[in-house]
């Protein structure tokens, strides 16, 4: 994460152009609050809002406001931004404006959301369907929606429960008398509780950064000591908690069979899209990046998931609000039932975690 240097520039806040451009650009970044995922910018937008970056002011505001991290590829992907919310609150002392919180926000957003009134419009890629709702921190959604007789419902451990299974199947069609393949991944998913306290106290982490890290490891992030590479990021770039968790002999099996795990789950993908592609008279595909190969499969597993809970309800609208690996309902759903029909419907097996987020109405 990167933000432009503070100078010991500093603007003339009683002007009465720049009370006015603050609130113009705090107002601007006011949806940014409280965002669990960063905010792909352009830099065309970037100039209009905060002013070119070779001018002192527009220069503060950016130093103040915005954290950008992500890459930059000319025609392809902008840099994306987190808000700095610190500098955030300190500008709304310069306007005399109270900051609200990043709840308030949240609710004054999607309030007619919150309160059923309106149904969410998706933007829909294909594989997810998004919309900024589902960027709200955890913590900050449930009590947004606490009081509204709402229910959260995820699907636990999801990427490594469909890409195990989907793997696993491929596995045992090539081998069928083989035993049951990739153990170690097995035992991140049946015991994820203790694999993540496992790599807390290995690491000297918290929990969360644990969950975090061994998602990394999942998707076969790189185990190398360089500032570029997440996990050693993840790590504060500690050396010696790095060559913990690199010769411990649970990761050391886990990195072995996530390794044998994908390249299954990439030769069955290949194969099935060959497959269709060639029976509708097209070429096969080139075969992509295996970055990004993994995260393909995985996005197409869970929007096979996602389809087959949504038909459970029965609605050509989905009743409450997708959240990629989960939903929010104000129907008390019978999750076990839910699970039956997605396993029936799928061949997949899956956990669903509920929690009422507020009292019925």
């Amino acid at each position: 994460m990167t933000t432009l240097a503070l100078s010991s520039y500093k603007p003339n806040v009683d002007d009465p152009r720049v009370q006015q451009r603050l609130q113009t650009v705090l107002q601007w970044c006011k949806p940014m609050i409280g965002q669990k995922r960063a905010k792909s910018i352009s830099s065309t937008t970037l100039r209009m809002t905060f002013g070119n970056t070779s001018q002192p002011f527009g220069r503060w505001l950016r130093s103040n406001l915005l954290i950008q991290v992500g890459g930059y590829e000319v025609g392809k992907s902008s840099y994306s931004y987190y808000l700095n919310e610190a500098g955030y609150k300190k500008l709304c002392t310069f306007v005399g404006v109270s900051p609200q919180t990043s709840v308030e926000i949240a609710v004054e957003l999607f309030g007619s959301i919150i309160s059923g009134e309106v149904a969410p419009e998706y933007r829909d890629s294909g594989t997810r369907r998004y919309h900024p709702i589902q960027n709200l921190r955890r913590e900050d959604r449930k009590e947004a929606f606490s009081g509204g007789g709402w229910f959260d419902y995820d699907i636990d451990a999801c990427a490594a429960t469909l890409v195990y299974q989907y793997a696993a199947r491929h596995f045992k069609r090539t081998y069928p008398g083989a035993a049951f393949p990739f153990p170690a991944v097995e035992r991140l998913i049946s015991k994820k509780i203790e694999t993540r306290h496992l790599v807390m106290i290995l690491c000297g982490i918290s929990l969360e950064k644990a969950k975090e890290l061994l998602q990394s490891i999942f998707f076969m992030a790189p185990l190398t000591p360089h500032s570029r590479c997440s996990i050693y990021r993840l790590l504060g770039e500690d050396r010696i908690s790095f060559e913990k968790l690199k010769q411990d002999s649970f990761v050391k099996a886990l990195v072995a069979d996530l390794r044998k795990m994908w390249r299954y789950a990439i030769l069955a993908d290949q194969h099935e899209r060959a497959t269709l592609l060639i029976s509708e008279g097209r070429y096969a595909p080139q075969s992509r990046a295996t970055s990004a190969h993994r995260h393909a499969i995985y996005l197409r597993l869970e929007r096979t998931v996602m389809d087959a809970i949504h038909e459970w309800f029965g609605s050509e609208y989905f009743p409450g609000i997708l959240m990629h690996d989960g939903f929010l309902s104000r129907l008390d759903v019978p999750t076990c039932g839910l699970e039956l029909f997605v396993e029936q419907a799928t061949g997949y097996q899956i956990k669903l975690k509920k929690e009422r987020l507020g009292k019925l109405l």
